[in-house]
C-alpha cells in the first residue's frame, strides 16, 4: 500500500519522506519534496538537506528539482547554498523560478549577485521572482545596491509593481527618494504600492509624503495613508487627519477617526471631532469613532463613550461601543462602574458585556442569564465576555454555575456561540485545575471533539484539549 504523503506531512515523518523522494515516481517524488519544505517544525536532522541538494542536482524531471530548490528555501540550511547558487543555471525556467523564491526564503546578502544574474534571464517570470527576492534580502540587508539596480526595472512596465513593492521593503533615505519620485510620476495601483512602501520607512520625509498623500485623487491611496499615519503615531498629522475625517468617501473617513486615536493626543479639537462621529449616520463611521474614542483612555472619553452606549440603536454598533468601553483602563472602567449598571432593560447586557469582559466579576450573574438568550449573538458575547473573569474570583459554587453552562454552550446550535463558550471554558478549567473536581467538564469537552462537525469548533476544541494536556 502507498503510503499517504499527506499523513506523513502531519506526522512529520521524516523517514517515510525520505524515502518517497529517493524512491517513488516523479509525481510522488515532487510531492515527497514539497511536504519535506512544508513540515513547520525545525529540522535538525543533517540527512536531510543534502537528501534535497541531491534531487536539486540530479533529478530528470524539472517539477522535482523546483520543490527541491523551494523546500531548501523553507530550511535556509548551510549545505543548500551552493546548490542553490549553482541551479541558477538550471535549464528549465520553473526551475530558475523556484531558485529565485528560494533565494529570497535565504534574505542574505550572498545571493544579491545570482539574483541579479537572474534578472538578466529571457523568462518574465523569472524575473518577476528575483526582483520579489531582492526586496526581501534589502529588507534584512538595508542594501543601496539593490535599490540602484532595482529602480531599472521601475522605468519598465512590465515589473514596475513587483520593483516599487521590493523598494518598499528596504529602509533608509535612498528608499524614500525613490518612491517619493513614483509616488508623484505614476498611476494610482502603482502610488498605492509606493504608499505602503513609504509607511514602512521611518523618517520625517516619509511622513510627510503620506501626509501629502491624504489629498490624493484615489480615496485608496488616501485611506492607506490615513491609517499608515495612524500606525505611524505622527502626531503631526493631527490636523491634516481632522480635515480627512470629512473626506467624501467613508472608507477614508473611518481610517482617519481610527488613526486619531492611535496618534494618543488628546485635544478640545479631537474629542469634538469623535463625538460628532458618533452621531454619524454611517454606522460602520461611529463604530470607528468609539474605537479612537478607547485608545485615548481618558476620564471624558469614557463618559462620551457612556454616552453613545445609551443613545446608540444599531446593535452591531452597541456591541462595538460595549467592546470599547471595555478596553479602557481599569482606572477608567472603575470610575463608569456605578453609570454602567444603572443601564436598564436591554442595555444592562451592553454594559454586563463590557465590565464583564474587563474583569468585574460582578457581572457573571447577568452574563449567566446572557448565555440563555434566545438571540445567538448575546449568547456569543455573554460566552466571551465570561473569559475576561479570573476565576479565581469567583466563589465556589459561582464557578461550578459557569462551568455548567459554558460546557451546555459547547453544544449550543450556533457555531460562533460554540467557538467562544470554549474559549471561555478551556481558560476557566485551567485557571481551576487542581482548585476542586472539574474531570466532569473536561470529559464533556472531550466527548464533544468526537460530535462536532464544523472544522472551526472542531480546530478550538482541538486547541483546549492540547492546552490543557488531556
Amino acid at each position: 500500500m502507498l503510503e499517504d504523503i499527506e499523513e506523513l506531512k502531519e506526522k512529520s515523518d521524516l523517514d517515510g519522506l525520505l524515502r518517497i523522494l529517493q524512491e517513488g515516481d516523479v509525481r510522488r517524488r515532487a510531492d515527497a519534496a514539497k511536504a519535506i519544505g512544508m513540515i513547520q517544525e525545525e529540522i535538525e536532522r543533517d540527512d536531510v538537506p543534502p537528501a534535497l541538494v541531491e534531487r536539486l542536482k540530479k533529478d530528470e524531471h524539472p517539477t522535482v528539482r523546483g520543490n527541491a530548490a523551494l523546500a531548501l528555501g523553507h530550511l535556509r540550511s548551510e549545505v543548500g547554498k551552493k546548490a542553490l547558487k549553482e541551479a541558477v543555471e538550471d535549464q528549465n525556467w520553473e526551475v530558475r523560478h523556484d531558485v529565485a523564491i528560494a533565494m529570497g526564503e535565504y534574505s542574505e546578502k550572498e545571493f544579491i549577485d545570482d539574483l541579479f544574474s537572474l534578472l538578466k534571464d529571457d523568462e518574465v517570470e523569472v524575473k518577476r521572482k528575483s526582483i520579489e527576492a531582492l526586496g526581501k534580502i534589502g529588507e534584512e540587508t538595508k542594501s543601496k545596491e539593490i535599490i540602484f539596480k532595482l529602480k531599472d526595472f521601475i522605468d519598465k512596465t512590465e515589473f514596475k509593481e513587483e520593483a516599487v513593492r521590493a523598494v518598499g521593503r528596504i529602509d533608509g533615505e535612498e528608499a524614500v527618494d525613490v518612491l517619493s519620485e513614483v509616488y508623484e510620476n505614476s498611476e494610482r495601483e502603482v502610488r498605492e504600492i509606493a504608499i505602503n512602501g513609504l509607511g514602512k520607512i521611518e523618517g520625517e520625509k516619509a511622513d510627510k509624503k503620506l501626509i501629502d498623500a491624504l489629498k490624493d485623487d484615489s480615496w485608496r491611496v488616501r485611506e492607506d495613508a490615513a491609517r499608515l499615519l495612524g500606525e505611524r503615531k505622527v502626531e503631526e498629522a493631527v490636523d491634516d487627519l481632522i480635515f480627512a475625517v470629512e473626506d467624501e468617501r467613508s472608507y477614508v473617513v473611518q481610517a482617519a477617526l481610527r488613526s486619531l486615536g492611535k496618534v494618543g493626543k488628546e485635544s478640545e479639537e479631537i474629542l469634538s471631532t469623535l463625538k460628532e462621529k458618533l452621531e454619524s449616520e454611517n454606522a460602520e463611521t461611529r463604530t470607528a469613532a468609539a474605537e479612537a474614542v478607547e485608545r485615548l483612555d481618558s476620564k471624558r472619553s469614557g463618559k462620551i463613550l457612556l454616552e453613545a452606549l445609551r443613545s446608540e440603536q444599531n446593535p452591531r454598533v452597541l456591541w462595538s461601543i460595549s467592546d470599547s468601553l471595555s478596553n479602557l483602563s481599569n482606572k477608567r472602567l472603575k470610575d463608569l462602574k456605578k453609570d454602567i449598571e444603572t443601564l436598564g432593560g436591554e442595555m444592562k447586557f451592553f454594559g454586563a458585556f463590557a465590565l464583564g469582559k474587563a474583569g468585574f466579576y460582578s457581572q457573571v450573574d447577568t452574563l449567566l442569564e446572557m448565555i440563555d438568550d434566545e438571540r445567538w449573538k448575546v449568547r456569543q458575547k455573554a460566552a466571551e465576555a465570561v473569559r475576561g473573569i479570573d476565576a479565581e474570583d469567583l466563589s465556589k459554587g459561582k464557578a461550578e454555575r459557569v462551568l455548567k453552562k459554558l460546557s451546555s454552550s459547547i453544544e449550543d446550535n450556533d457555531k460562533w456561540v460554540r467557538v467562544e463558550a470554549v474559549k471561555s471554558l478551556k481558560e476557566m478549567l485551567f485557571d481551576l485545575k487542581g482548585k476542586f473536581e472539574i474531570e466532569e467538564f473536561e470529559n464533556q469537552l472531550l466527548r464533544r471533539i468526537e460530535v462536532e462537525a464544523d472544522e472551526d469548533v472542531k480546530d478550538e476544541l482541538k486547541r483546549a484539549k492540547n492546552f490543557l494536556k488531556l
